[in-house]
């Protein structure tokens, strides 16, 4: 979201719901609007206090998932998107905890935004949520992060922000190098992906600079 019309469109559509800030699957437009019914269009925020890993696992669908636990000392990608509680968000979000968040904690992108005082004056008006997840449990071979549902992630940052939003993912996101990741490109296991045919991005040279980088950090 860049343009003075889009802030005004976000506005309307966050009028008489809630706000969700979506750092996983949530980001992607199409994940989002063809499975789970959401138009919303997303806001780029940094959130201080919330670290995201991969953590969050789904028994029902055999994979692990990026979740949020709070961390005062990390920061996480996202972006805010509108919606109403629904059967398909809820099964979507299962294995979560809306937990509420201060506005304070929130740093919105582009500067555009920023400036915006009657974008601010809403967002301070309407709840804000985040998926916490509460029954942390690490990917292994039997529950793999798959490169399908790691490529959602990725292609809802770079709609909003090229590039520099699929680093800021990959910068903003703990545990690659003790992460099981499986490569199921050729046949998508993640439920709510999103197709990348050509992806403008190296999912091999990411993940290898991002364990590289994980496992020097420690």
């Amino acid at each position: 979201m860049n343009s003075e019309n889009e802030i005004d469109v976000f506005i309307e559509q966050a009028e008489n719901k809630v706000l969700v800030a979506g750092y996983g699957s949530l980001l992607s437009e199409y994940s989002r609007r063809r499975y789970s019914n959401i138009n919303s269009l997303g806001l780029s925020v940094l959130v201080q206090g919330w670290e995201r890993n991969w953590i969050t696992r789904s028994e029902t669908e055999k994979q692990t998932y990026a979740g949020a636990i709070p961390n005062q000392h990390a920061m996480l990608s996202a972006q805010i998107i509108a919606l109403e509680f629904n059967d398909d968000f809820e099964k979507r979000e299962q294995d979560y905890r809306f937990t509420k968040i201060d506005l304070d904690s929130i740093e919105i992108i582009p500067s555009l935004a920023c400036a915006h005082q009657e974008l601010m004056l809403q967002l301070s008006k309407i709840p804000i949520y985040i998926c916490e997840t509460l029954a942390i449990a690490p990917s292994t071979d039997c529950f793999p992060v798959n490169i399908s549902y790691i490529e959602t992630c990725l292609a809802g940052s770079y709609e909003l922000s090229g590039t520099n939003g699929v680093e800021t993912f990959f910068k903003h996101t703990q545990g690659w190098d003790t992460s099981y990741i499986n490569d199921d490109r050729s046949s998508h296991l993640y439920p709510r992906s999103t197709p990348v045919n050509i992806a403008p991005w190296n999912i091999e040279t990411l993940l290898a600079k991002a364990k590289t980088q994980s496992s020097t950090s420690e």
